[in-house]
């Protein structure tokens, strides 16, 4: 995505609870495209990164692949856009493993747009929460590879239930402001234990 291209990015919708959720076609991490047309009926999880070389990134995706097993059922599905090419993803990700789901690839920020995700301020890189958190990603193992990004855009996460209505929307008000993985699992109606 070039500079200017950057600059011209402000979708200009955020998505409802209850509406349908956009159709849409991408490139496929795994070589293809994919198309929402081929969404089974059920339910499904779509999370969108910050960036693909983001510490706090790279950690929830490291999570999610963990966590999958668990979540894994014939009528749920779990997808991972991010805003770089099949390339630079793969450049990326190998790190943590070769996720068990699909992994979109949205270079020129067509689907961030779509679900009305908003570019990132300079100045929400420099926050000082997400700079600690960042920190403790690193520390964990999580370094920042070299960066991919022309553009910053806050994360997002989208609960798409039977007939392909948003059950939860959640735009991130920040780096590394995700869902919560015990709302994804209440949603999917795990009894939660404490």
């Amino acid at each position: 995505m070039t500079e200017l291209a950057h600059r011209e990015y402000s979708p200009r919708i955020q998505l409802k609870l209850g509406s349908a959720a956009p159709t849409f076609d991408a490139t496929l991490l795994s070589g293809g495209e994919f198309s929402s047309a081929t969404l089974r009926q059920g339910r499904v999880w779509l999370t969108f990164f910050h960036f693909l070389d983001c510490p706090l990134c790279l950690l929830r995706a490291n999570e999610m692949v963990r966590r999958y097993p668990h979540w894994a059922a014939p009528d749920f599905q779990m997808i991972a856009i991010f805003h770089a090419t099949p390339e630079q993803v793969r450049h990326s990700l190998p790190r943590y493993g070769a996720p068990p789901f699909p992994v979109l690839c949205d270079p020129e920020l067509r689907l961030y747009s779509q679900f009305g995700l908003r570019a990132a301020s300079p100045g929400a890189v420099r926050n000082f929460g997400y700079l600690v958190r960042a920190l403790g990603a690193v520390l964990r193992g999580y370094p920042p590879a070299r960066s991919h990004r022309d553009a910053v855009v806050f994360p997002g996460d989208f609960l798409i239930g039977d007939g392909g209505k948003l059950a939860v929307v959640h735009y991130g008000a920040q780096m590394g402001d995700h869902i919560r993985f015990e709302l994804v699992e209440q949603w999917l109606g795990f009894k939660l234990t404490k």
